[in-house]
C-alpha cells in the first residue's frame, strides 16, 4: 500500500532524503559538536518540513487517488482552503469555486503548489547569495543544489494539473499522434 505507484515511492524517497540527512547532522552537532542550539533548529527543520511532504505522500496514497471519482483526495481544500475563501455557503460566486477549484481542489495540486512555492522562494533566496559572494564555494554550492529543485518544483505544479498529464513541457504532442497513425 505504501510502495502502490511510482510516485509514491518518489515521495517516500524524498522524505528519506530531507530526513535522514538532517537528523544525522543534528545528532551530530548534539552529541559530538555540543551545539544544542544548531541541533535543536535542525530538528525543529526536519518536524517543519514533514506535513509538507506528508501532504504530497498521502494524496498519492491509492485511495486518495481513487477519492471523488479519480480526480483524487480534496481533505485540505474541503478542510482548509474552501472555508479560507468563503467557497461554502448559499452566495457564494460559482467562478470563484470553478477556479479555486481548478488550482486547489486535489490534495496533490495543493500539495504541488505547496512545494512550487518552497521551490521558487530557495531559488530567488540563493541568487542574491551567488551575485555578493562570487567567489564563494558554498553559495554555488547553495545555488546549483537549489536550482534544480526550484525548476523541478514547477515542472512538478505543471504536470499535476490533469490537463497536462502525459504531456511536454519540451515536445509538443500537436499532430504528432496523426503522423504516427499515417506511418
Amino acid at each position: 500500500y505504501f510502495t502502490a505507484n511510482e510516485m509514491l515511492v518518489a515521495l517516500w524517497i524524498i522524505t528519506g532524503a530531507v530526513v535522514i540527512p538532517n537528523f544525522l547532522v543534528a545528532v551530530f552537532e548534539a552529541i559530538v559538536l555540543h551545539e544544542a542550539k544548531r541541533a535543536t533548529i535542525d530538528f525543529l527543520t526536519i518536524f517543519a518540513a514533514l506535513p509538507f511532504i506528508g501532504v504530497l505522500n498521502v494524496s498519492v496514497m491509492p485511495d486518495a487517488m481513487r477519492a471523488n471519482n479519480g480526480r483524487g483526495s480534496s481533505f485540505i481544500f474541503d478542510g482548509f482552503w474552501a472555508p479560507i475563501l468563503g467557497l461554502k455557503g448559499r452566495t457564494v460566486n460559482e467562478d470563484r469555486v470553478i477556479f479555486w477549484t481548478k488550482h486547489l481542489g486535489s490534495d496533490m495540486l495543493a500539495g504541488a503548489w505547496i512545494f512550487a512555492v518552497l521551490g521558487v522562494l530557495g531559488g530567488v533566496a540563493v541568487v542574491p547569495l551567488v551575485a555578493t559572494h562570487s567567489h564563494s564555494a558554498m553559495a554555488w554550492l547553495g545555488f546549483w543544489s537549489t536550482i534544480p529543485f526550484s525548476v523541478g518544483s514547477l515542472l512538478m505544479l505543471r504536470g499535476s494539473y490533469p490537463e497536462n498529464m502525459n504531456s511536454s513541457v519540451l515536445f509538443s504532442t500537436d499532430g504528432s499522434a496523426a503522423e504516427l497513425d499515417e506511418n
